[in-house]
């Protein structure tokens, strides 16, 4: 984009009102009224039928452990009833699911204060009274019963036979009822049981929202821990879904002595299965290699699977290395070896140890990391294929992602998973798979897989950087042919949306391509020429790098990306270190080109905001101006920036537009049905003054989807996408693109208003970063400018200072 009259420049400040507005805030539960008769006998008959299955259970249950009784209520709508409305009632809300599905922890056995408002309800109202008592609560309820033995088996351990004689490593969830006391109690008593059964607790964590054990036991036991109230899940833990590198034979003679980075180079940190040891184009900027456990024994990588995901993360692009001759490190790697080899029939496979929690896993990591090395930017390229996105909550490993990045402050990177186009049925030929291309990247089993639905970390998807396949021998076959084209979707990769209908992934980067044989009718396993190439960790036999494809080697690339722009802001938040990345990223135009077809949001599902671009990321040029903010706003309200469009943007034809990109990082729950603590959303507003803005937004509500007097109307400025695609996500951003001239009537400034919400947080203030781009085509074909739009707009930020703290 960027000529030799197109300079690169520091990016500049956004100007913001000097203002904090609060929104008038409305509350209602919104539920129509029932039949107060009909309805709260059927209820409460329901109750009285879960209050008798707890009782006469109450022989069979094992001695010490401290019971309490579970309701499941199916709710008209989700989130209708608000947490203190429940603890009125005796009852604590500790799971939320999108469907309509409440799990409530009764403080009172007998439920005596609930049972008392539904005989109140089921008499009516008094004479004084439009409703029955307590109308709100119970007329939002559709049905109540027991959470009972299969409400607690987790997806995976619902797909195998259980063996009796057989042991099993497991992840057990216990109900958390916000008392970590309370809930370190019951997990000892819990812990009593299992080793009373001849099993063992090999890890536990207990955090401010959850409770975790990793557990092994016999089959014969797994029924028994079914039955037991404390338990809200059991599952077989994740597993890695990785692939094995090829190598290819090179020698390091052909390269020049590779020096170390300078003391004061970023680090990135490596979350997967170890780094080779003394690999020459890494070991100089190897910082510290660890194994996570230390049961793991060793840090050296086994599999081959880390060392390419840290050679991509080191230097992004190693094939231009290569061309150049060159290698020099400008980071410093850190590396967590996370799984070991599990030798089975189908050979070696990766696995996470037995004897380690993941969520405790990610934590050791990326706390030590970050408090011995200060590191902030951490890589994931790990996901379980088993554990796709269906919709509804998140996994513990996603939500404890979410957690560390927020309260460490630091930018996770994770992969989106890979799928196989197999479409080989009945019903397809095997030509098909390109034939069918892309449509299947939206299907059901193509979505994202765990743990690439966190919210706050960014999900990385793959684009093909090669359409050129070639023979085992290097050489040109017709008969052999890629799936997809340069810069369009690569056919593994995973599509979105993720949790609440968030844009996930939300970049994508080069990850390789697939190969089809018209001979063979089949696909290839390998092609180096549409493959990407990195380090491969059998070096000590002469081989140097290895080509393998995967949304795992798009995601280092990313992770490159954002500690070289961390180097450049090294105060930056995590917030704006996203959203400089996202304000980068741009969907190469053959994506789009091939993916309209399937639809407006298809794009977004797929590629998310696309590409990221380094040098964009980093600077502002001539005309390609980035302004940011960082801030803090308090719940149900909102902060007004001021986007000031100069004469040369606003009346030199040709193509502009404006960007606006917001990161956030709200607490996060995975009991929520509202996963975030915090929402947020913006608008960019022309035609109006300020206090003409301030007016509209005070009178708004946090639920409103339109606002009154601007949505829908020419003051609201179209950015794609539009407000129900980005408002789902952590990470937001919308293009407002301009081709004529704009009207003399919506003037020379545009505001751009951040709005905050509360769900259920206790927490008052949320954190967040916003970016807004102006980039005007028409002015980078012209030769010679007499003013820049850089300098122009900076000239107005000046003087709008100037005036503003004028006596």
């Amino acid at each position: 984009m960027a000529g030799e009259n197109n300079r690169r420049h520091p990016h500049l400040f956004l100007p913001r009102a000097e203002v904090e507005l609060e929104r008038k805030l409305g509350r209602s539960f919104g539920i129509p009224p029932k039949p107060f008769s009909e309805h709260g006998s059927r209820i409460h008959k329901q109750v009285d039928s879960v209050l008798q299955q707890f009782q006469s259970r109450a022989s069979q249950r094992p001695s010490g452990i401290d019971s309490k009784l579970l309701l499941r209520v199916h709710l008209e709508r989700t989130g209708a009833i608000p947490d203190d409305e429940w603890r009125k009632n005796g009852l604590t809300l500790v799971s939320e699911d999108r469907d309509g599905i409440t799990v409530l922890l009764a403080s009172d056995s007998e439920l005596k204060n609930f049972r008392r408002r539904l005989r109140e309800y089921q008499h009516g109202p008094s004479p004084d009274q439009k409703s029955a008592p307590h109308a709100s609560l119970i007329d939002a309820i559709k049905e109540v019963w027991e959470y009972g033995p299969e409400d607690r088996k987790g997806r995976l351990i619902r797909e195998i036979t259980i063996e009796a004689e057989k042991e099993y490593a497991l992840d057990l969830e216990l109900w958390h009822s916000g008392d970590n006391n309370i809930v370190r109690g019951t997990l000892s008593q819990v812990e009593k049981f299992i080793e009373q059964k001849g099993g063992k607790v090999l890890d536990r964590y207990v955090g401010a929202s959850v409770c975790l054990a990793r557990v092994f036991v016999r089959g014969d036991v797994i029924d028994q821990l079914l039955q037991l109230e404390p338990v809200a899940k059991l599952d077989l833990p994740p597993k890695p879904a990785l692939t094995v590198a090829e190598a290819l034979q090179l020698t390091i003679e052909d390269f020049p002595p590779i020096t170390k980075p300078s003391i004061e180079s970023p680090r990135v940190c490596i979350i997967d299965s170890g780094i080779a040891n003394g690999h020459p184009m890494l070991a100089p900027a190897v910082g510290e290699s660890i194994p996570v456990p230390s049961s793991l024994g060793t840090a050296i990588d086994e599999h081959g699977h880390g060392t390419c995901v840290a050679g991509l993360a080191l230097y992004n692009d190693i094939s231009e290395c290569i061309t150049n001759r060159q290698f020099s490190p400008s980071l410093w790697v850190l590396s967590a070896k996370v799984t070991q080899i599990e030798n089975t029939p189908f050979g070696p496979q990766m696995k996470f140890p037995d004897d380690r929690l993941i969520p405790t896993q990610m934590r050791e990591a990326i706390e030590y990391f970050h408090r011995e090395h200060g590191c902030r930017v951490f890589n994931i390229s790990l996901g379980d294929e088993r554990l796709i996105y269906e919709g509804g909550k998140p996994s513990i490993w996603a939500w404890t992602l979410d957690d560390i990045a927020r309260k460490l402050d630091v930018i996770i990177v994770v992969s989106a998973g890979n799928s196989s186009p197999d479409l080989y049925d009945d019903k397809h030929k095997p030509e098909d798979v390109i034939n069918e291309y892309p449509k299947y990247l939206l299907r059901k089993k193509n979505r994202i897989i765990e743990p690439a639905t966190a919210a706050i970390p960014i999900t990385v998807g793959s684009l093909a950087h090669s359409d050129a396949p070639r023979e085992s021998g290097g050489r040109d076959d017709i008969a052999l042919k890629a799936i997809a084209r340069k810069n369009q979707p690569s056919p593994f990769t995973r599509s979105g949306f993720g949790i609440g209908e968030a844009i996930k992934p939300e970049l994508c980067e080069y990850g390789g391509n697939l190969v089809f044989d018209y001979r063979l009718k089949r696909l290839w396993d390998k092609n180096p020429g549409v493959e990407v190439i990195s380090l491969h960790h059998g070096h000590v036999t002469g081989r140097l790098f290895a080509w393998d494809r995967g949304t795992s080697f798009a995601a280092p690339k990313v992770a490159h990306c954002a500690t070289q722009i961390l180097s450049l802001f090294p105060r930056a938040s995590a917030n704006l270190i996203r959203a400089f990345l996202a304000s980068s990223a741009s969907i190469p135009e053959e994506a789009k080109s091939i993916l309209e077809s399937l639809g407006n949001d298809a794009s977004y599902k797929i590629c998310g905001y696309g590409r990221p671009d380094r040098s964009l990321a980093a600077y502002s040029f001539d005309h390609r101006v980035t302004l940011f903010a960082e801030n803090e706003l308090l719940a149900d309200h909102f902060h007004v920036y001021e986007v000031l469009l100069p004469d040369i943007f606003r009346n030199t034809k040709g193509k502009r537009n404006i960007s606006v990109t917001l990161a956030f990082d709200p607490p996060t729950r995975h009991t929520r049905k509202d996963y975030l603590g915090f929402t947020m959303k913006f608008y960019l507003i022309r035609g109006k003054n300020f206090e003409q803005v301030k007016s509209i937004f005070r009178k708004s509500k946090p639920s409103d989807e339109k606002i009154k007097g601007i949505s829908g109307t020419r003051f609201e400025c179209k950015l794609q996408p539009g407000h129900q695609i980005r408002e789902k996500g952590t990470l937001q951003k919308g293009v407002f693109p301009i081709g004529n001239n704009p009207d003399e009537e919506y003037g020379d400034t545009y505001y751009l208003i951040v709005q905050c919400a509360k769900n259920w947080t206790d927490e008052e203030k949320q954190r967040y970063a916003v970016v807004v781009v102006m980039e005007h085509k028409g002015l980078e074909a012209r030769a010679v400018e007499t003013i820049t739009l850089y300098q122009a707009i900076q000239e107005r930020i000046e003087e709008r200072e100037r005036i503003r703290i004028r006596p």
